[in-house]
């Protein structure tokens, strides 16, 4: 069983056959193990570029401009941004 799992052959253990363990290769478990990290990392470098995005001279102004606004303005920017998503490349699927 572990020469099964040394070359990269997961091998299931039962008890009563009912699984209860796995074995499998170190490389295969180092991979398991690094899988949650490299999910991290990538989550925070699109965090970190969304923030950088939100602190731009323009996304401040933008922000200031939508808290003086009123709910007549909010109402015209939400109806004009949702025709302009409704009209980009990556939701000609959605209008079908």
């Amino acid at each position: 069983m572990l020469e099964q799992a040394i070359r990269g052959t997961t091998v299931l253990i039962t008890k009563h056959d009912s699984p209860r363990a796995v074995l499998i290769s170190i490389d295969h478990f180092q991979t398991l193990q690094e899988a949650p990290q490299a999910k991290l990392n990538t989550l925070t470098e699109q965090f970190d570029t969304l923030l950088e995005r939100l602190q731009s001279p323009k996304a401040r102004r933008g922000m200031a401009a939508a808290l003086r606004a009123d709910t007549k303005q909010l109402g015209k920017a939400a109806v004009a941004a949702r025709k302009r998503a409704m009209a980009s490349p990556s939701n000609a699927a959605d209008k079908n």
